[in-house]
C-alpha cells in the first residue's frame, strides 16, 4: 500500500514523497505510557514528559512501517485543544541501520537537551490525510489536516541513531501565508517538562 508519512527525512517533509508503508494488524510493542497528560517513552531515549492541561488526550496509534527501506516500529500519543494537535512519536529503525540523521536541521535545546528543530506549511488533499496512518488517526479522532496545516517539529535520536522522538505542534490554517513564529520558548510553554533519564 502506498501510504505518506509524518516526519522529516533526507532534509524534506515526506508528506511531499510516495513510500511503501507495511502495517501490521496487531503490533506487539509499545514504546508510551500516557497518563495525567505525562507520556514516559521506554526505547532507546528513555525520557518523560509532561503537556500542559489546555491539551486533552486523544489516543494513541501503533504501527509497523517502511520508509526508504528501512522497517521501523511507529507509536504515537495524541493531545489536542481547541485549534492544535501536539503529538509524540516514538520510532525505532529496527534494522539497526542508524539510519537516522537530522544533522541537516537548525539545532536547538529543549528543556536543556539538544534537539533538531523543523517548522513547514503543507497543503493536503482529504485523500492525502486519509492515506497516511497518522494524519487518518488524527482526523478519525476530530482534527483533520487538510486542507492547509503548519507543523513544527521537534527531533532528538539516540547514540546510535536507531531510535527518535519526535514532537509535532500542529495549527489549522487558511493559508500558508505568513509567518510561523512558535520556536522552542512555544513548545517549551506546552510541553511544561521534559527528562531524558
Amino acid at each position: 500500500m502506498y501510504l505518506i508519512r509524518l516526519s522529516v527525512f533526507l532534509g524534506t517533509l515526506v508528506m511531499s514523497s510516495i513510500l511503501i508503508v507495511e502495517a501490521s494488524d496487531a503490533p506487539n510493542f509499545d514504546f508510551l505510557k500516557v497518563a495525567n497528560n505525562s507520556v514516559d517513552i521506554y526505547h532507546g531515549i528513555k525520557s518523560r514528559l509532561k503537556i500542559t492541561d489546555e491539551f486533552k488526550f486523544i489516543g494513541e496509534h501503533h504501527y509497523r512501517a517502511v520508509f526508504h527501506e528501512h522497517p521501523f516500529d511507529v507509536n504515537v500519543a495524541a493531545f489536542v485543544n481547541e485549534n492544535a494537535l501536539l503529538a509524540v512519536h516514538a520510532e525505532s529503525v529496527t534494522d539497526d541501520s542508524g539510519y537516522l540523521d537530522y544533522g541537516y536541521l537548525d539545532q536547538v535545546t529543549f528543556h536543556g537537551t539538544p534537539a533538531r528543530y523543523s517548522q513547514k506549511c503543507l497543503q493536503l488533499t482529504a485523500e492525502q490525510v486519509d492515506q497516511a496512518h497518522d494524519l487518518s488517526f488524527f482526523k478519525s479522532h476530530g482534527f483533520d489536516f487538510s486542507p492547509h496545516i503548519r507543523l513544527e517539529q521537534l527531533f532528538m535520536i539516540s547514540a546510535d541513531r536507531n531510535n527518535e522522538i519526535v514532537i509535532t505542534y500542529a495549527t489549522k490554517h487558511n493559508s500558508c501565508n505568513g509567518t510561523m513564529d512558535l520556536g522552542t520558548s512555544g513548545f517549551q510553554n506546552i510541553i511544561t517538562h521534559f527528562t531524558i533519564q
